[in-house]
Order: C-alpha cells, then structure tokens, then sequence
C-alpha cells in the first residue's frame, strides 16, 4: 500500500495504490474508510511471464474530506486462505495559525 500526494486547484488530494500478483487468476482488490461500504477505484490487470498476474488498484480523494480515517485495501484472491488487508491514517493536517499583536509606544 503505497499513498502520495498531489495538489490540485489549491486543494491538497491523496492516491492510494495497492498491488497483488498471483498465479492464474487476477486478485479482487476493494477499497473502504472506516467502516463504510466500497469506495469506487481504477483497476489495472496484467498477464506477466510464468502464469502470474498483476492486479493494480488505485482510489484518489480530496484529503480533508477524510483526514482522520482509516483507508484499507482488501485483497482476495483464492490462493489466499482469508482476505489481506492493508489499512493506512490519513493524518488531520491544521492550517497554521497566524497571530499578530499591535502595541503602541509612548
């Protein structure tokens, strides 16, 4: 699980990417913050040498919108016994905060 960050219009946006190769058949990857249903993503999948197979997920968001949640990659694929899971934070980031004092001399 691999998160970078990208600005765009003035407003700071996160891509997650989670990769899988397994033998066959393409691994299912799904995306979801928190507890909260599927989110949508774009998937790549690619035939590489020897029957293995590349399966590439990526999902991009608007940072502030889930600043503080958990963000998990959930793998399926039937050469795993249970699903795999990656989970990342996307840390709050506060804007500075600017103080200014005025005094006056005698």
């Amino acid at each position: 699980l691999r998160v970078d960050t990208m600005w765009r219009d003035g407003h700071k946006y996160k891509m997650a990417l989670c990769s899988a190769v397994g033998v066959r058949s393409a691994a299912e990857i799904s995306w979801h913050f928190g507890n909260n249903n599927n989110i949508g993503a774009m998937t790549e999948t690619e035939v590489l040498s020897e029957g293995l197979v590349s399966t590439r997920s990526s999902v991009h968001f608007l940072s502030l919108l889930y600043a503080g949640q958990n963000l998990t990659c959930t793998v399926r694929h039937p050469s795993l016994e249970t699903p795999e899971e990656r989970t990342i934070n996307i840390p709050v980031h506060k804007p500075p905060r600017l103080s200014v004092a005025v005094v006056r001399q005698q």
